[in-house]
């Protein structure tokens, strides 16, 4: 119980810290499964300002006990100003 009670309270602390520099974690499914457990311990991490449409999906390939993650992304486009300076 304190173990499972650490771990919450550092994953807390890290995922504030992270927001801390409008980093998000996006992935939302188990990465690493087991027989006997499963767990999201592989992430992706965007920064909101300029990432707004994404699409994130698992990628299972048999080749070990982790999967991978396929990420599409869509940046936000930047306003240009088209001033000129003489």
């Amino acid at each position: 119980m304190l173990t499972t009670l650490w771990k919450v309270i550092k994953k807390t602390e890290l995922n504030r810290i992270f927001q801390s520099f409008n980093l998000s974690s996006i992935v939302n499914f188990p990465t690493r499964i087991s027989p006997n457990s499963s767990s999201t311990i592989d992430n992706f991490f965007i920064d909101n300002l300029y990432i707004n449409e994404y699409d994130i999906s698992p990628s299972i390939n048999g080749l070990s006990d982790h999967d991978g993650q396929i990420l599409k992304i869509q940046f936000a486009q930047q306003q240009s100003n088209n001033q000129s300076i003489t």
